[in-house]
Protein backbone atom coordinates (compact mmCIF):
# COMPACT_ATOMS: atom_id res chain seq x y z
CA UNK A 1 0.00 0.00 0.00
CA UNK A 2 1.58 3.32 -1.08
CA UNK A 3 1.20 6.76 1.18
CA UNK A 4 -1.81 7.75 -1.18
CA UNK A 5 -3.80 5.10 -0.50
CA UNK A 6 -2.96 4.89 2.95
CA UNK A 7 -4.34 9.01 2.83
CA UNK A 8 -7.22 7.89 0.66
CA UNK A 9 -8.18 5.60 3.37
CA UNK A 10 -7.79 7.83 5.74
CA UNK A 11 -9.93 10.23 4.33
CA UNK A 12 -12.33 7.49 3.36
CA UNK A 13 -13.26 6.40 7.38
CA UNK A 14 -12.70 10.00 8.25
CA UNK A 15 -15.71 10.86 6.23
CA UNK A 16 -17.69 8.30 6.89
CA UNK A 17 -17.08 9.08 11.05
CA UNK A 18 -18.31 12.35 10.64
CA UNK A 19 -21.01 11.57 8.79
CA UNK A 20 -22.24 9.48 11.65
CA UNK A 21 -21.45 11.83 14.58
CA UNK A 22 -23.21 14.83 12.75
CA UNK A 23 -26.34 13.27 11.76
CA UNK A 24 -26.71 12.43 15.39
CA UNK A 25 -25.61 15.51 16.59
CA UNK A 26 -28.32 17.35 14.13
CA UNK A 27 -31.28 14.84 15.29
CA UNK A 28 -30.54 15.57 19.10
CA UNK A 29 -30.80 19.50 18.25
CA UNK A 30 -33.77 18.98 16.51
CA UNK A 31 -35.20 17.09 19.36
CA UNK A 32 -34.14 19.55 22.11
CA UNK A 33 -35.22 22.66 19.79
CA UNK A 34 -37.76 22.36 17.32
CA UNK A 35 -40.17 19.08 18.82
CA UNK A 36 -41.26 21.09 22.32
CA UNK A 37 -42.54 23.59 20.76
CA UNK A 38 -45.33 20.91 17.88
CA UNK A 39 -45.54 18.08 20.53
CA UNK A 40 -46.04 19.36 24.24
CA UNK A 41 -48.29 16.76 25.59
CA UNK A 42 -46.83 13.33 23.06
CA UNK A 43 -43.69 12.61 25.04
CA UNK A 44 -43.49 9.16 23.20
CA UNK A 45 -42.57 10.86 19.61
CA UNK A 46 -40.29 12.76 21.43
CA UNK A 47 -39.03 9.39 23.52
CA UNK A 48 -39.14 7.52 19.69
CA UNK A 49 -37.37 10.68 18.18
CA UNK A 50 -34.24 10.15 20.81
CA UNK A 51 -33.91 6.82 20.44
CA UNK A 52 -33.33 8.00 16.78
CA UNK A 53 -30.28 9.40 17.23
CA UNK A 54 -28.51 6.23 18.82
CA UNK A 55 -29.53 4.30 16.32
CA UNK A 56 -28.71 6.24 13.20
CA UNK A 57 -25.10 6.32 14.79
CA UNK A 58 -25.24 2.26 15.43
CA UNK A 59 -26.20 2.14 11.49
CA UNK A 60 -23.26 4.32 10.87
CA UNK A 61 -20.94 1.67 12.91
CA UNK A 62 -22.64 -1.39 11.37
CA UNK A 63 -21.51 0.70 7.61
CA UNK A 64 -18.03 1.53 9.23
CA UNK A 65 -17.39 -2.06 10.59
CA UNK A 66 -18.46 -4.14 6.97
CA UNK A 67 -15.92 -1.66 5.21
CA UNK A 68 -13.33 -2.36 7.37
CA UNK A 69 -13.89 -6.01 7.09
CA UNK A 70 -13.54 -5.97 4.14
CA UNK A 71 -10.70 -3.72 3.88
CA UNK A 72 -8.76 -5.99 6.84
CA UNK A 73 -9.91 -8.96 3.74
CA UNK A 74 -8.41 -7.19 1.18
CA UNK A 75 -4.86 -6.39 3.19
CA UNK A 76 -4.80 -10.02 4.49
CA UNK A 77 -4.97 -8.86 8.08
CA UNK A 78 -7.09 -10.79 10.45
CA UNK A 79 -8.23 -8.66 13.53
CA UNK A 80 -11.95 -9.76 14.49
CA UNK A 81 -11.46 -7.27 17.30
CA UNK A 82 -11.03 -4.40 15.28
CA UNK A 83 -14.69 -5.29 13.58
CA UNK A 84 -16.43 -5.65 16.84
CA UNK A 85 -14.75 -2.74 18.03
CA UNK A 86 -15.75 -0.84 14.99
CA UNK A 87 -19.84 -1.47 15.55
CA UNK A 88 -19.29 -0.74 19.19
CA UNK A 89 -17.49 2.88 19.06
CA UNK A 90 -16.60 3.42 15.27
CA UNK A 91 -14.28 6.20 16.22
CA UNK A 92 -12.10 3.62 18.24
CA UNK A 93 -12.21 0.80 15.76
CA UNK A 94 -11.68 2.66 12.27
CA UNK A 95 -8.25 4.01 14.82
CA UNK A 96 -7.10 0.83 15.77
CA UNK A 97 -7.96 -0.23 11.92
CA UNK A 98 -5.51 2.71 10.91
CA UNK A 99 -2.85 1.61 13.31
CA UNK A 100 -2.70 -1.78 12.27
CA UNK A 101 -2.70 -0.95 8.78
CA UNK A 102 -0.08 1.31 9.45
CA UNK A 103 2.16 -0.80 11.05
CA UNK A 104 1.74 -3.83 8.35
CA UNK A 105 2.84 -1.12 5.73
CA UNK A 106 6.22 -0.17 8.13
CA UNK A 107 6.97 -4.24 8.48
CA UNK A 108 6.30 -4.72 4.53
Amino acid sequence: MTNSQYKALINKYAILIFIGYALTYLISIAIQHVLPKFALGDSELIQILSSSAWIIQLIVNIIAAVLVSKDLKTMEIKNSLIVVMTVLFSLIGVTMFLLTVNKEIKHA
